[in-house]
């Protein structure tokens, strides 16, 4: 697990994280937005991870309908 990235970004899907990743990455490192499909431990996740390494963190929710 490669945790190097000053802010973790994450969300449930479909709530434009897309979006927010594009503008925070031309400030700050986040983690990986592109990925094969099943493949990101952090991108679409259903609760922020628990993980001693992460110093901050952005989770986005919202109604997806």
């Amino acid at each position: 697990m490669n945790d190097n990235f000053d802010i973790l970004l994450c969300s449930i899907g479909g709530v434009g994280s897309t979006m927010l990743f594009d503008f925070i990455n031309l400030y700050y490192k986040t983690n990986p937005n592109n990925f094969d499909e099943g493949t990101s431990i952090y991108k679409h996740i259903m609760s922020p991870p628990s993980n001693n390494n992460i110093k901050k963190c952005i989770f986005v929710i919202g109604d997806i309908y």
